[in-house]
């Protein structure tokens, strides 16, 4: 799997932003945030696995997003051990349908989540 190296990351209180388009008109990024979610039943429809265990419950939508076409969204909840994290992402494409879907993979090359537990 290829992870794109072009990027930017922003850190607001306790979400990280990460751009994978910082140079460009559309967006395509992705935003892991420590959360005590309220999880509305039904909502997260779609459930994805990763390697080591870690659950990310989600669904995805669309929104318009501009001069730069229709932005595709997901939101979700990860599971990591005792820890809840909100996951959104959205992926814009002028021309075509976005999929923002394309965060499972940088997800899944993450470590630790560590960095983005709340301090004490």
């Amino acid at each position: 799997m290829k992870v794109s190296q072009t990027h930017s990351i922003v850190k607001l209180g306790d979400k990280s932003i990460i751009n994978l388009n910082p140079d460009r008109r559309t967006v395509k990024q992705f935003s892991i945030a420590k959360s005590r979610p309220v999880v509305e039943k039904g909502k997260y429809v779609k459930i994805f696995l990763f390697d080591n265990g870690t659950i990310l419950k989600y669904y995805v939508f669309e929104e318009d997003g501009g001069s730069g076409g229709i932005e595709y969204k997901l939101e979700g909840i990860l599971e990591y051990g005792k820890e809840l994290y909100l996951i959104t992402a959205t992926d814009q494409k002028e021309l075509e349908e976005g999929d923002p879907e394309f965060c499972l993979k940088y997800l899944s090359t993450i470590k630790s989540l560590k960095q983005f537990a709340n301090k004490k």
